[in-house]
């Protein structure tokens, strides 16, 4: 079922952060949970996919994206559109 996919991918991302696709879907079988089932955990997850140089694929969990963009000073927005820390009625640069 659904929720076993989620705890699967939730320990198999514990143990392995950016596991290679094919190593999933293999032990994810070996688990007794179907492709299609690993897929829409997937997706609940907010894993992606993503080929590296070498050809293969590996699925990546969003905070390990988000992190990274942090790291690289991304702002992030809140709901309204305004750069957090960013006053109601100001424009960029204004004050």
């Amino acid at each position: 079922n659904l929720q076993q996919a989620i705890e699967f991918l939730d320990g198999l991302f514990v143990d392995t952060p950016n596991p290679k696709a094919i190593d999933v879907l293999e032990k994810a079988r070996r688990a007794g949970i179907s492709e299609m089932t690993l897929r829409r955990a997937k997706t609940a997850l907010g894993i992606v996919s993503k080929q590296h140089a070498s050809g293969y694929w590996r699925w990546e969990k969003p905070e390990q994206e988000s992190s990274d963009k942090s790291e690289k000073g991304v702002i992030c927005k809140k709901a309204d559109g305004q750069a957090d820390g960013q006053a109601d009625g100001q424009a960029d640069g204004q004050g």
